[in-house]
């Protein structure tokens, strides 16, 4: 009995002489505490808070509850920073100095939310809360084009391809009336082969007009069309609430 006495008494004094900021000793705590400060070193507290409740869940020690108090507190979420720090102090039972040093950040903690409280509005520039929204800044619309019955340019297109194509009608016509004169008993073949020629000739030029004022009358046809009016685009450049660069409108 006597044994067992003494042993609990050695236990309680080595306990008492742990640091309560010491590590985990559990390999997986470990990792998980490792990476939380990592994580709180470049200031990424969410992600920390994560590492470090997982880790408490594998060996929960007063640390644990220091660190994640330290990330609410860095995060302005006060309420559940003091819940770590008195669950730290309750269960860790800090020396005197490190007492009086998280005493002093749960005062400052109060502070903070007394200045919160008596700012002029939540969305002020001086929020503790809430960042202002950055202005977004939008382009001009551009004016409408002119209407598709103003398009001098389209009709004069579409007026020359048209010109063309009867002048190409006419030269096939032409053509094919020689043709049929030519092969007329009544003419003599030296009239015969000379209206021949003729005709070869206009057939010839007749098709590339008509190719060429097909081709043109077309264009100006889609230059109607297409008028300025429907190129119109409305677009809008702005910055986000996240600080990206935002295009919108219509195209």
């Amino acid at each position: 009995m006597r044994y067992i006495v003494l042993i609990l008494c050695i236990s309680s004094v080595v306990y008492a002489q742990n640091d309560p900021r010491d590590e985990p000793t559990d390999p997986g705590a470990h990792a998980h505490f490792v990476e939380g400060g990592k994580l709180f070193l470049v200031r990424n507290f969410e992600q920390a808070i994560l590492e470090y409740k997982a880790g408490a869940l594998i060996q929960p020690l007063p640390v644990f509850d220091l660190t994640l108090a330290q990330c609410y507190r860095l995060l302005r979420r006060y309420d559940i920073a003091r819940w770590y720090f008195e669950r730290f102090i309750k269960y860790g039972h800090p020396g005197t100095k490190l007492l009086e040093a998280i005493e002093n950040l749960m005062n400052q903690m109060s502070d903070s939310e007394v200045e919160v409280e008596h700012l002029p509005s939540a969305s002020s520039s001086s929020s503790f809360t809430e960042r202002p929204q950055p202005e977004t800044k939008t382009e001009p619309e551009p004016e409408p084009g002119e209407p598709w019955y103003h398009d001098g340019v389209g009709f004069g297109i579409t007026g020359s391809g048209a010109v063309a194509l009867g002048v190409a009608t006419y030269l096939l016509v032409s053509a094919n009336r020689l043709h049929n004169e030519s092969n007329s008993d009544a003419v003599s073949e030296g009239r015969r082969a000379e209206l021949y020629d003729r005709a070869g000739t206009r057939y010839w030029t007749g098709s590339i007009v008509g190719a060429l004022g097909s081709a043109v009358f077309i264009a100006g046809i889609v230059k109607l069309i297409v008028h300025p009016e429907e190129h119109a685009r409305r677009v809008n450049v702005g910055i986000s609430g996240s600080g990206d660069l935002v295009v919108f409108g219509r195209f």
